[in-house]
């Protein structure tokens, strides 16, 4: 599970292997759905040694997935905030986790043609991708990314074969999108205001120096 990489007087480190370590966003192998948290609704389920399944708990949450065990899933991390998700081969309905405590705030965007996905712009005027979003693993974000429905505006996907789309998205938190707005919008007003200020001395100091030449 675990292998010791450093040993001291006072404490070792250990690198536990990545297989038993759930990515920061991932598509789980396997969904299930249960009415409560009771210890009796668990008892059945299998476990694997990666222990990527997902427990959700919205009534009929399970019957909306159909996705394609094909899909393949790739993201980069732009900030703590903001990351860029790539689907492969998706189509039906898609279970997506974002290993982050549960926060209604996070939202996943359509990655509009064009944009980088790097630039702080880029969710602002971006709609938000179908989905249902729930608490997975009784702690995490989980959606359920309706591709089909999504794809239907060809620009933002890329069909391939046998009715499946390869798409981007962007996960994003959007308290930070408006502190952005908010930082962008005191910027302009500081610049405004540095501007009458400095008009205003330019304006005085002309009077000043034309009442000293007469």
């Amino acid at each position: 599970y675990a292998t010791l990489k450093t040993r001291s007087r006072f404490f070792n480190i250990y690198e536990i292997n990545s297989n038993y370590v759930l990515p920061h966003i991932y598509m789980p192998d396997t969904v299930y759905s249960a009415d409560d948290l009771s210890i009796e609704s668990l008892t059945d389920i299998p476990y694997t040694s990666t222990k990527k399944e997902v427990f959700s708990f919205p009534e009929g949450l399970l019957t909306k997935l159909d996705s394609s065990s094909k899909t393949r899933i790739n993201y980069s991390k732009i900030n703590p905030t903001k990351y860029v998700v790539e689907l492969y081969d998706a189509s039906g309905n898609v279970p997506v986790v974002l290993n982050e405590a549960y926060d209604s705030e996070w939202q996943v965007y359509k990655k509009m043609p064009g944009a980088e996905g790097n630039t702080f712009i880029d969710t602002w005027f971006a709609p938000t991708a179908p989905t249902t979003h729930f608490v997975a693993n009784g702690y995490a974000n989980g959606w359920i990314i309706n591709v089909n429905q999504l794809c239907k505006v060809t620009t933002t996907c890329t069909k391939g074969d046998e009715d499946t789309y390869d798409l981007q998205l962007i996960i994003s938190y959007t308290t930070q999108k408006y502190f952005q707005i908010g930082l962008l919008i005191s910027g302009i007003t500081l610049c405004v205001f540095s501007c009458v200020v400095l008009r205003s001395s330019l304006i005085s100091y002309k009077k000043r120096v034309a009442h000293v030449k007469k």
